[in-house]
């Protein structure tokens, strides 16, 4: 359930990244693609344990009377489907780390940047001058 709901999260992040890409360039374009890679590995997963559990419960369950060699099938689709999700997990450390790593902080570095010239920006010349031929209202009584 906690690599599902990690899936989830990790879509919405890929789509707020997505639309920043315009602004943020390539870096937000390389940390999305890093960000797909992990979606589909938890997605490839959650495919795999959801097989498993139907498999099992199709085999257990008594009213579908299958025979052996129905039960044997579906015990070598288990076996795979397990491999799957194990060979998984295993690639999970890695995928985490690459949204954790060099490019989360080489986009973060760039957005940081971006704000900052955001804010130099606002309290320039321009503001400045916008400031100085603005009207001046003179209120009487105050």
């Amino acid at each position: 359930q906690a690599l599902h709901a990690l899936r989830i999260r990790t879509k919405r992040l890929r789509y707020a990244v997505e639309f920043l890409e315009p602004i943020y360039d390539k870096p937000a374009r390389a940390y999305a693609k890093r960000l797909v890679a992990l979606q589909d590995l938890l997605g490839s997963y959650q495919d795999d344990v959801v097989a498993l559990a139907t498999l099992r419960d199709i085999a257990l369950d008594p009213p579908h009377r299958i025979t052996s060699a129905t039960v044997f099938a579906l015990g070598m689709l288990a076996d795979r489907y397990q491999a799957d999700a194990m060979a998984a997990r295993e690639r999970f450390p890695k995928r985490y780390r690459d949204i954790t790593g060099t490019r989360w902080r080489k986009l973060r570095r760039t957005m940081e940047e971006a704000a900052t010239q955001d804010q130099t920006s606002l309290a320039g010349p321009a503001s400045e001058e916008a400031t100085a031929s603005a009207p001046i209202t003179i209120v009487k009584g105050a």
